[in-house]
């Protein structure tokens, strides 16, 4: 017993059991670094993920305002070519008049005319009346 052989295996073992215990522990360092990088990695992501909530906001936003400017502009075009068909109606409503009264001149151009033919031959015939009378 006085001669601490015994103990040897006893502190080999501790020894080991001490080496085992640095080496976790170093694991275990490890570990919570790459916890902690991982924390980091994720709080950072989280930003990320708030930015692209936003940017996912601000795109729906738009693709909203995109499609309400698109039916906006297809009813004005709607009206343009409604308002177009009017113009035309309207143009050729204006011509028919205009062709109207072309030939409404026409005929009182000729109705003038056949008066005044009709005048000068009263005339005429109240000259020859006038000379038959004297």
């Amino acid at each position: 017993l006085s001669g601490g052989g015994w103990l040897a295996p006893a502190r080999a073992a501790l020894a080991a059991i001490g080496e085992e215990k640095r080496t976790e522990e170093e694991a275990l360092s490890t570990l919570r670094a790459e916890r902690d990088a991982i924390k980091a990695e994720v709080a950072e992501n989280s930003g990320e993920l708030a930015k692209l909530k936003d940017a996912e906001k601000l795109a729906d936003e738009w693709d909203r305002k995109c499609r309400s400017a698109a039916e906006e502009v297809e009813e004005l075009e709607d009206a343009k070519s409604r308002l177009e068909g009017e113009i035309s109606e309207l143009q050729d409503e204006k011509q028919h008049l205009r062709d109207e009264a072309e030939d409404e001149r026409s005929r009182v151009r000729e109705g003038i005319a056949t008066l005044h033919a009709s005048r000068k031959e009263a005339e005429g015939e109240a000259e020859g009346v006038q000379e038959d009378i004297e």
